[in-house]
């Protein structure tokens, strides 16, 4: 059988082409470029939670204890599981919450679109499932308009009230047992349960 050994200088260079082709790989998938209506904008931000179990809704969405912003242009968490979402202060927020593992997105770039100012620690969108935070230093939440959404609050990585989401200095002084109640109430109409399905098999 022949034998062919491949010089010690080939192998050295196979091996820095490779370790640099996946540093690349790392850097493109973990850059995502925020746009307004289908152009690049400036002063957007780049937010992330925690996922935790990206499967079940209720724990993708509200098992995180705080959320992060930076510039967009910034380098995204490379290890772990993540929710990230782009907004603009002045009044911008995207439409998707995309998934981001260890570093790795669907896509490279997410749209940012009207939004209106939800007074809330958290915001679930019927239409398309996600779930946005209040971010650090902000009194509301960003959230698509003309959407149905619904607000919560979350505590302990729990959701402890839907719908109607007091004052929160209020709420701390409220009896443990008057905060489990998960019913919605929407401008006065009976109580319904509109998380579904992220409320679904929650306790």
């Amino acid at each position: 059988m022949l034998s062919v050994t491949m010089p010690t200088r080939i192998k050295a260079a196979l091996c820095a082409f490779v370790l640099v082709a996946l540093a690349a790989v790392q850097a493109q998938a973990a850059t995502l470029h925020v746009t307004l209506d289908g152009k690049p904008i400036t002063g957007a931000q780049l937010c992330w939670f925690a996922a935790g179990t990206p499967d079940d809704p209720v724990e993708r969405f509200t098992s995180f204890t705080n959320v992060t912003c930076s510039e967009a242009d910034r380098d995204l968490p490379q290890v772990g599981i993540f929710n990230v979402f782009a907004r603009r202060a002045d009044g911008y927020v995207s439409r998707d919450v995309l998934l981001l593992r260890d570093g790795r997105l669907s896509t490279d770039h997410i749209e940012l679109v009207p939004a209106q100012r939800v007074s809330s620690d958290a915001v679930y969108v019927e239409s398309t499932g996600n779930v946005f935070p209040r971010v650090p230093g902000d009194k509301d939440v960003l959230v698509p308009r003309d959407l149905k959404f619904v607000p919560f609050t979350i505590r302990d990585r729990s959701i402890v009230m839907v719908g109607v989401v007091p004052d929160a200095a209020a709420f701390a002084h409220w009896p443990a047992r008057s905060r489990s109640g998960p019913a919605v109430e929407i401008a006065g109409r009976p109580p319904v349960d509109r998380l579904d399905p992220l409320t679904a098999g929650s306790p």
